[in-house]
């Protein structure tokens, strides 16, 4: 692991402070979005279609919700042009011009290029944007009135994910080597939990008991001839994240010898 340097060595005495308060209000605005972006993609990924029981709006909006959470804060913490905003790309830029000598903007343009980060950050600017102020922010009257007949390409999962990889690698740079932590430490997967202790974080939980009070859960159990024509209209995908699950909860999973097997007729014994 690399040694992270020390903000005095290398910027003017009077900016030390100020470097600090910004690299902190960043570092828990970086924090919010990644939290928010972790519970978002297990509610995206979840497979709804096969166990999700509840009726209504609830999950449609909180995953809405969540995403628009994450391309407003992105778009705050990238992008946001404002003469008084504070964002992760000014602050870059900043610590270059606030260093106390040339060996220390030396110094700290290397940490910065081996973050390699620019090219990344530019990649999905305009559709953040383009979501931000059309869609988010506002409700753009020309939408509005002249919706558009092929509506512009979003973003991609991977892509918000490459761009939260990419702020996480600015915040890390800016920082001068220090390792933030951006998840808190029941969702970070590097740290170890007590032995004994459930691992799961609570999203996943939460997920799991909706798959496991699911009446089409135990139908191999409980209704094992119904569980026939359920199984054989299910995808080869679907049939995968069944069994996933069946597997994660201690139960066999399904296979053709299985269901032979159950759809056997008892005999009786005796005369």
């Amino acid at each position: 692991m690399k040694k992270s340097l020390d903000p005095k060595d290398f910027f003017e005495k009077g900016w030390v402070d100020t470097y600090q308060k910004r690299m902190k209000a960043l570092h828990l605005q970086m924090s919010e979005i990644r939290t928010t972006f972790f519970l978002y993609e297990k509610i995206v990924k979840f497979p709804f279609r096969l166990f999700g029981q509840y009726a209504g709006h609830f999950w449609n909006l909180t995953r809405r919700s969540m995403f628009m959470a994450i391309i407003i804060g992105l778009w705050r913490l990238l992008y946001d042009e404002d003469p008084n905003s504070l964002t992760a790309v000014k602050l870059r830029n900043e610590v270059m011009e606030r260093a106390k000598n040339q060996e220390a903007k030396a110094q700290i343009g290397k940490v910065l290029r081996e973050a390699n980060v620019t090219k990344r950050l530019r990649s999905i600017k305009d559709q953040i944007q383009r979501m931000r102020h059309k869609h988010f922010a506002h409700l753009d009257v020309r939408y509005v009135d002249n919706p558009p007949q092929k509506p512009p390409r979003g973003v991609t999962l991977k892509e918000v994910s490459d761009l939260l990889d990419a702020a996480e690698d600015t915040l890390n740079a800016i920082g001068l080597g220090v390792q933030y932590m951006f998840l808190p430490g029941e969702y970070a997967p590097e740290v170890q939990h007590p032995q004994g202790r459930d691992p799961r974080p609570d999203i996943e939980k939460m997920l799991d008991d909706m798959v496991y009070n699911c009446p089409d859960f135990h139908l191999p159990e409980q209704k094992p001839y119904k569980f026939k024509f359920y199984w054989k209209n299910r995808s080869p995908e679907e049939r995968r994240v069944y069994n996933h699950y069946r597997k994660k909860f201690g139960l066999p999973e399904i296979e053709n010898s299985w269901l032979k097997r159950q759809m056997q007729p008892t005999t009786k014994s005796g005369g």
